[in-house]
This record gives C-alpha cells, sequence and structure tokens, in this order.
C-alpha cells in the first residue's frame, strides 16, 4: 500500500564550549587594565514637560582584572608566560580566550552593580569552530528512514517512488561571547538507492515521496522510481539507501566556508513479490 510522506522541520540551538566559561561578556579587548565602556542606557532621560530634572543614565565599564604571573621563560624568540588558570582560559580546540574582567554599573557617582564576568580577549578560529560543529552534526542527524511506495513489499512489474522521512535542514550555532558565533547548517542534498541486485539509483534530496495524485497509477516516479522485474529467489531484496548531507557556515566575522559532507547509511529488507493473473471466457 502507498502513502504520502510529511517532512518535519528541526533547529537545534547550542552554546559552544564545555571546557571554556559558561558566561562571557564585554567586548574584545587587548592587555590588563583596558576599560571598555560597552554598556548604556538612557532609561528615564528623554526630555520630560515636568520641572523635574532628567534621571541620570546608567554607564557601565569593564576593566579586565590583572592576571597573576607564575612564571615567565624565552624560547626562539617568543616569550612565554604562565598564568593563573583562575584567571584566564583558553580553548585548545578553537583558540578562543577569556580573561576575568570586573564590569561595574554607575549612575553618576552611585555604583548600581558590579560582578566579575569573562571577557573574550582573542576569537575562536571560525573554520575549527564550523569543524566541531560538523561533527556535531553528525552524531545528531538520524540515518535515512525509508519511505517507499509501495510500503511493505514490492510487486514485480509495478512501478515504485523511492523516498525517504526529510527531517528539513539541520542548524546549530556556537557563541563564544555576545557578538562572537559560527553558524552551521547541513541539508540533505542527494539520496542513493542501491535495490540489491545490481541496480542503483541516485535522487536529489530527500527522492520522491508518492503524492496522492499517483496512488493508483501503476508507474515509477519519473524523478526517483524504479522498477523490479524479477523475484529474488523467495528472498527479500537487501535495500541499502545513503544519504549525503552538505555542511555549509558563516561567522560573526563575516567569513564562511563548507565543510566536508556528512554521509549516513541505513539498509532494510525488501520483500519483492509477483501477483500471477488468471482470465477466463466472459460470461
Amino acid at each position: 500500500m502507498r502513502r504520502p510522506v510529511a517532512a518535519v522541520g528541526l533547529v537545534l540551538l547550542f552554546l559552544f564550549g564545555t571546557s571554556s566559561p559558561a558566561e562571557a561578556g564585554g567586548s574584545a579587548g587587548g592587555g590588563g587594565g583596558l576599560a571598555v565602556t560597552d554598556e548604556a542606557t538612557a532609561e528615564g532621560s528623554e526630555p520630560s514637560d515636568s520641572d523635574d530634572p532628567p534621571e541620570v543614565p546608567v554607564v557601565c565599564t569593564t576593566t579586565e582584572l590583572t592576571v597573576p604571573q607564575r612564571g615567565r621563560y624565552e624560547s626562539g624568540g617568543y616569550t612565554y608566560v604562565f598564568v593563573d588558570a583562575r584567571q584566564f582560559r583558553f580553548d585548545s580546540e578553537t583558540g578562543a580566550s577569556w580573561v576575568r574582567a570586573q564590569k561595574t554599573c554607575r549612575r553618576g557617582d552611585e555604583v548600581v552593580s558590579g560582578d566579575t564576568i569573562w571577557l573574550l580577549i582573542t576569537d575562536p578560529d571560525p573554520a575549527l569552530v564550523a569543524s566541531i560543529l560538523r561533527d556535531r552534526a553528525a552524531r545528531e542527524i538520524d540515518p535515512p528512514a525509508p519511505a517507499l511506495s509501495p510500503t511493505d513489499q514490492g510487486v514485480v512489474q509495478l512501478g515504485m517512488w523511492l523516498a525517504v522521512d526529510d527531517p528539513g535542514p539541520y542548524e546549530v550555532t556556537a557563541s563564544a561571547a555576545p557578538g562572537s558565533w559560527v553558524t552551521a547548517r547541513a541539508e540533505l542534498s542527494q539520496t542513493v538507492f542501491d535495490m540489491g541486485n545490481g541496480d542503483v539509483v541516485e535522487c536529489t534530496g530527500a527522492g520522491d515521496p508518492i503524492p496522492d495524485s499517483a496512488l493508483d497509477s501503476a508507474d515509477p516516479s519519473p524523478v526517483c522510481g524504479y522498477t523490479y522485474r524479477d523475484l529474488n529467489d523467495g528472498r527479500p531484496y537487501p535495500v541499502t539507501i545513503t544519504s549525503t548531507w552538505t555542511v555549509t557556515w558563516t561567522s560573526s566575522r563575516g567569513v564562511s566556508g563548507v565543510q566536508p559532507p556528512i554521509v549516513l547509511t541505513s539498509t532494510l529488507d525488501y520483500p519483492v513479490v509477483e501477483i500471477q493473473t488468471v482470465g477466463g471466457p466472459a460470461d
């Protein structure tokens, strides 16, 4: 029996850097002691018809804390410094680094709030982050789920429509700090059906699910179809389905690229039967 297939969308969002600080704020900075005005609010500072003086806006500044050095040496023209890991974080996979900083918000001379945050000082390499996101997508995307028509078994000389369930594009974003991000997007670009008898059918995207208008047709799909001509000695055909996902990425740096494709495979035993037609004289 034939059936159409419905597509389901999937979007996933996560924060990158399990070994990096969970909280990173402020702007990229340089050496210790750099102060950056990264937030200013003017709540209540708009002109008013009343005689009351306008409310003083809240201004926040971020100042890097001094990172204690635990030793240093020079080699090959470079100076190597050992720092207190409690004040400095480095992600060896992507090159991102953070330093502890003090964020203080004031209204005039009054301190409204203050907090210690992680300040991103070295942006991660977006290509390396994209590679990590690609590997995550390869683990998260399911192998191709067949959506063949006929569904449970084929019939000799009956045309088939070949497809897999299409979950839609897979998208994931990694963020090292506000304003620093990499987004990877995987899309199903090709599905190949090995019919188990030496014949191979290559289809674009998820294939061609059968439409309602073709449910009673004996013809195969014109773009992704197949017809078995013979039985397999009483055994089902071992069908192998291979889906290829293309992976592209963009970043907050304005650079983008392509990662190696993701190739996923599934198999199924597909019975094929023969229907005998017996005719007789008309009454």
